[in-house]
């Protein structure tokens, strides 16, 4: 029997179809996909262990809020956002009157800088990270105090660090790098009202989010899926939970996510809010011929 490489490539794929599709995309046998991913992930832990992926951070540790209204916003791999995503998160949060922002990761792609193939009339790497900069400034200015989740995204610099031998301290904090203000900090996870807040990484397919709530055992939002958005709930005799996948706020027709172009499954663009941390909200980004955003009722 043929041995299976699980490559970047497949692991992309991995992160927005289910298993079997990849399997037969492959002409590969599941089984036999499931159990060399599994060894992956095993060598994967290997290398990792006793390692940070990222530095710590010493900032005091931000004020958690009770009974927040909570406006969670998407993946946007700056600076290839779609170009009225934030108009329509700030939308969001006005008709809910959130007084509390997370991010739920993947702020900043990395194409430039990534270990998949690069484009090579798209940005250099110093270019990339300027305009996604600049991109951020006006987020910074609109929400000066976020709750943000570590994507895959966002750990490329320090894996790339990694990758070359390089220590952690090496390397400026994620706060340097972006020019973020002190209102924004950085985690693995949040939980707000007894809700967890977390990029996701490491489950795919619709079902994702409640899949992780699962895990969690208790009501989970996650983005990382482009193609999911929605909310589930699941009562047992002793609580209710939800888990809520909030889409994202990419722009599929730049050329970072062009590895994307033959997929059946688009990506969804939205954000999500909680309330009081009993009831997830998903919210559509009207895209009307699912290419503009249809706000402005005088846009063509």
């Amino acid at each position: 029997m043929k041995k299976i490489w699980i490559t970047d490539e497949v692991l992309n794929l991995l992160r927005t179809m289910p298993i079997c599709d990849v399997a037969r995309q492959y002409r590969w046998n599941r089984n036999s996909l499931s159990k060399a991913l599994r060894r992956h992930r095993k060598k994967e832990l290997r290398i990792l262990k006793g390692v940070e992926v990222v530095p710590t951070i010493e900032l005091p540790e931000p004020v958690y809020p009770k009974d927040a209204r909570v406006l969670i916003i998407g993946d946007r791999h700056s600076p290839f956002s779609h170009k009225k995503y934030f108009e329509f998160v700030c939308r969001t949060r006005d008709q809910f009157q959130c007084d509390t922002i997370v991010d739920i990761g993947d702020g900043l792609d990395g194409h430039a800088w990534s270990y998949h193939e690069h484009n090579p009339d798209g940005y250099s790497a110093g270019k990339e990270l300027q305009r996604a900069r600049e991109d951020h400034d006006k987020w910074y200015k609109e929400f000066p105090n976020v709750f943000c989740c570590w994507g895959n995204h966002d750990e490329l610099l320090y894996r790339k660090a990694r990758t070359h031998g390089l220590p952690r301290n090496a390397f400026k904090d994620v706060k340097d790098i972006m020019g973020a203000p002190s209102g924004w900090h950085w985690a693995f996870k949040w939980e707000i009202d007894h809700v967890i807040y977390m990029h996701g990484t490491g489950k795919s397919g619709m079902n994702a989010h409640i899949t992780w709530a699962s895990k969690n055992r208790q009501s989970t939002v996650i983005g990382h899926v482009h193609s999911h958005l929605g909310v589930k709930y699941m009562a047992s005799e002793k609580d209710l939970i939800f888990g809520m996948n909030v889409g994202c706020g990419l722009d599929i027709k730049s050329y970072a996510m062009e590895y994307g172009k033959d997929f059946a499954e688009r990506p969804t663009l939205g954000c999500g809010v909680v309330l009081n941390g009993k009831i997830g909200i998903p919210v559509p980004m009207d895209l009307g011929t699912k290419i503009f955003f249809t706000g402005d009722k005088n846009e063509k």
